[in-house]
């Protein structure tokens, strides 16, 4: 699909693919050398399969079942993602991505600005009559609805 788009991608995915062997193979000859390899097949455990899963939980949560085509460009942004409420603490752990409809439609705008950019957002919507942007009150309802 992509393909078609640009010619060059199955070159690049090979590069990134060879990039991340060869950074995984360092690791892991620094680790043997150090004799440290089960602190970093713990380490490649935590950071690449328990965080993995969260993370990709997360995309799952704010995009999941929500793409359609909208009137414009910038309404499919606010309608293809999901904001989620969090305290102020889990949204800078997240740079801002709770508030994900603001980021997808204006993604210049800096992370700590994007809960009053929802807001913003939010009131031009309820003012125009459109519906509101798509959210989860936090990300353990996400999970529940994704469940």
């Amino acid at each position: 699909m992509l393909r078609s788009c640009d010619p060059r991608l199955p070159a690049r995915l090979r590069l990134d693919l060879a990039g991340v062997l060869v950074v995984h193979l360092a690791m892991l000859g620094l680790a043997i050398a150090h004799a440290v390899l089960l602190r970093y097949l713990l380490f490649w455990l935590v950071v690449e399969r328990i965080i993995g899963v969260i993370i990709q939980t997360r995309g799952l949560i704010e995009h999941h079942g929500l793409w359609t085509p909208s009137a414009s460009h910038r309404l499919t942004q606010l309608r293809s993602s999901r904001s989620v409420g969090a305290s102020i603490w889990l949204n800078a752990c997240l740079g801002g991505l709770p508030h994900h409809a603001a980021h997808h439609a204006f993604p210049a705008i800096p992370f700590q600005r994007l809960p009053e950019a929802s807001a913003r957002l939010s009131a031009v919507l309820e003012r125009h009559g459109l519906e509101p942007l798509p959210r989860f009150c936090h990300y353990g309802e996400g999970v529940l609805r994704l469940l």
